[in-house]
């Protein structure tokens, strides 16, 4: 088969062609094929990538199969495949879409289960500190509410820096022994979101 005659073959002529040589039968097809095919996708899906990728994929199996394939009408098999391949993606991405959602729903949970905890263990230990000296107290919640340094706070309060570190180290010592350690570090270190 020449170049300038595939124009002029039937798309059965190029099905018998393509299924012995080949090449030049399959080129015509894809140039004959291919934008409709495309449109087609685009119509269907508006993604231009993935519409791409559909439709090099049926001229890939297409041409990989060509030796064993029976179609009666090309133009019908060639749409067919095209809507099978969108079918397949959108059942594919409603999946992925489903179990992002799960996995979000998933995340809200734990998220909502560990603010819920977390309330609680700062109910605790609110409880806990209500029970300190007022003046302990104070200089506890300067540090850890209000995150002020410890010179902010001897500033504030007109006590000395060590005064500070011993209410501090005092109001510690005294949640350690009312809490579980690891409860405390943690509340320590995330103190008060």
């Amino acid at each position: 088969m020449k170049a300038h005659e595939t124009g002029k073959f039937t798309d059965e002529e190029l099905l018998k062609i393509l299924n012995n040589k080949g090449s030049r039968a399959f080129d015509e097809i894809y140039s004959r094929y291919w934008k409709p095919l495309y449109l087609y996708a685009y119509n269907l899906l508006e993604d231009q990538s993935v519409c791409e990728d559909i439709i090099q994929d049926i001229f890939t199996q297409l041409y990989l199969k060509r030796k064993n394939l029976s179609i009666n009408n090309l133009r019908s098999y060639l749409f067919q495949s095209v809507k099978f391949q969108v079918i397949k993606h959108l059942r594919r991405n409603k999946l992925m879409r489903h179990h992002i959602e799960k996995l979000q729903k998933i995340r809200f949970s734990n998220q909502t289960e560990e603010a819920v905890n977390f309330k609680q263990l700062d109910e605790v230990i609110t409880k806990h500190i209500s029970e300190l000296p007022r003046r302990c107290q104070e200089i506890f919640r300067l540090s850890r509410y209000d995150r002020l340094s410890n010179e902010e706070i001897a500033n504030k309060l007109g006590l000395s820096i060590q005064t500070v570190k011993n209410q501090i180290s005092k109001a510690l010592s005294y949640l350690h022994s009312k809490l579980d350690h690891v409860l405390l570090l943690i509340y320590v270190s995330n103190c008060i979101l």
